[in-house]
């Protein structure tokens, strides 16, 4: 039984792959990689930053190159990110779960500041009952945070279902007790989703019809 979906949103609900391939891809052509595609990136994409760098050139990266791919990310980012398109599907796939009477809420690890701004610019904040992002960027890792959004939810996690687009986001979930529906729209391959046993869908609709077959519930009304 299903009662409640937490919605990841870089990836996920907010459709950012291509830029945010993109900057990883540059950082790591300047590191020595010339080659490196974004399926490349998908397959390889992971946290800490320096797991990932490691995985694509074969060392850590300098403390420069820290510092560095974090200001190009900001800068590549900043400008573009209210004009960032929600992935196709998703207010279809929101509006599914409501009719379904399944609550929703947002837990990103993006600066909560930011996340609050985004979703109030798209005009889905009324589809949610909460909307986290992080408030120390960097620090904090996603079980954590989920742990505390769960709390502030004060559902029971079994009764919980988590879509988002990476292993990390699986990982969190189960670590709690949650379910999970991985999407192959954002950062990490589908080999990699499907590696972890959750069941992987293609688009936010069928993520969330999955969801609605797990819940066991009828349209409302």
């Amino acid at each position: 039984m299903v009662d409640h979906v937490v919605w990841d949103w870089n990836g996920t609900l907010l459709d950012d792959f291509e830029i945010t391939a993109e900057v990883s891809a540059v950082m790591i052509r300047n590191a020595g990689r010339a080659d490196v595609t974004h399926d490349d990136i998908r397959s390889a994409h992971t946290r800490p930053f320096s797991d990932f760098f490691r995985q694509l050139v074969g060392r850590d990266p300098t403390a420069d190159e820290m510092e560095a791919s974090m200001r190009r990310y900001v800068d590549a980012y900043e400008p573009v990110k209210r004009d960032l398109p929600l992935a196709i599907d998703a207010l279809q796939s929101l509006a599914l779960l409501r009719e379904h009477g399944i609550g929703q809420s947002i837990l990103s690890m993006a600066p909560d500041e930011e996340l609050q701004e985004l979703v109030g610019l798209r005009g889905i904040r009324d589809f949610f009952m909460r909307v986290d992002g992080a408030h120390v960027l960097g620090q904090d890792k996603k079980v954590e945070s989920l742990r505390r959004h769960i709390s502030a939810l004060g559902c029971e996690p079994t009764r919980i279902t988590l879509i988002g687009d990476t292993v990390d986001d699986f990982l969190a979930a189960h670590a709690l007790g949650a379910k999970t529906v991985l999407v192959t729209t954002g950062m990490n391959a589908a080999h990699r989703l499907a590696a972890t046993g959750a069941p992987v869908a293609d688009t936010l609709l069928d993520a969330a019809r999955r969801v609605v077959d797990l819940s066991g519930r009828t349209r409302r009304g």
